[in-house]
């Protein structure tokens, strides 16, 4: 039997972070945009895809590996942002700070799970939470304007202190996460 899998970070939210989502749905209420429980904010280091069940013990042992060398650090998070193009913008996102060791995180990660059969995606590491994706902006003025409101800009900061292999289940109502393991950071 095979599960869908990804390695990642769950972020607990302070009330900047809530108060700043809040904001930016109300400002875009008129849009179309599917909006992120936010149960779910996390940072994901490697998406899996379906693997296995009997794999599982391997992608632990080999998350163990990836982390043995790095210590807990932190995070802030900093802005809000877009990825698409202007004229077709798809997602609403917070974004990350620019930081040497969760990009040394990332790439170990990735690295361990190449070695045993994970295919190396040459898609750049971008740390962000998505809040809402997009499905139709009647005005894309509007929307700009609310990016750039909240551009350099402290939402909050996090420890890094540990990563977690989550199981991904798709319901209509979005995706249900349920931790299989986790692997502490020194």
């Amino acid at each position: 039997m095979s599960k869908r899998l990804f390695i990642a970070t769950q972020i607990f939210l302070e009330p900047q972070f809530t108060d700043i989502y809040k904001q930016i749905r109300e400002m875009l209420k008129h849009d179309k945009i599917s909006w992120q429980n936010l149960q779910n904010t996390h940072i994901t280091y490697k998406f899996l895809g379906d693997v296995q069940e009997s794999k599982i013990p391997e992608i632990l042992a080999q998350m163990e590996l990836a982390v043995e060398n790095i210590l807990e650090f932190r995070i802030e998070i900093n802005r809000v942002g877009i990825f698409g193009s202007r004229y077709e913008p798809k997602v609403i996102w917070m974004g990350v700070q620019e930081n040497e060791m969760l990009m040394q995180l990332a790439k170990s990660i990735r690295l361990s799970m190449h070695r045993i059969g994970f295919e190396m995606t040459r898609e750049n590491f971008v740390p962000h939470f998505t809040i809402g994706r997009i499905a139709k902006i009647h005005d894309k003025k509007l929307l700009e304007s609310t990016i750039n409101k909240y551009q350099n800009i402290h939402i909050q900061s996090n420890i890094i202190s540990k990563i977690s292999l989550y199981e991904s289940i798709l319901h209509k109502t979005g995706a249900e996460h349920i931790e299989i393991g986790n692997v502490k950071l020194k």
